[in-house]
């Protein structure tokens, strides 16, 4: 994740210092169903405010239903 936000740092020649980053995996709450929709509601908000988005995906193997993830997989469930 690092390596790709570099590389759109780069590339748009932005000052690091200046660059937030928003993380799908910690940033919508698991635990809590409310919580959780209220998160998601939000999206629209970073996504009206961000200058990038970046998706890191490497294709791995589902711990729990060891099933593939990926671009593919995220793509299918990406709001």
């Amino acid at each position: 994740m690092v390596a790709a936000i570099d590389k759109v740092v780069e590339a748009k020649q932005w000052k690091r210092e200046h660059v937030f980053a928003w993380v799908d995996y910690l940033s919508i709450p698991q635990a809590s169903r409310g919580q959780q929709k209220l998160a998601i509601s939000s999206l629209v908000g970073y996504a009206s405010v961000a200058h990038a988005f970046v998706i890191v995906a490497p294709p791995l193997t589902h711990a729990d239903f060891f099933t593939p993830c990926n671009v593919a997989t995220y793509n299918s469930r990406f709001w």
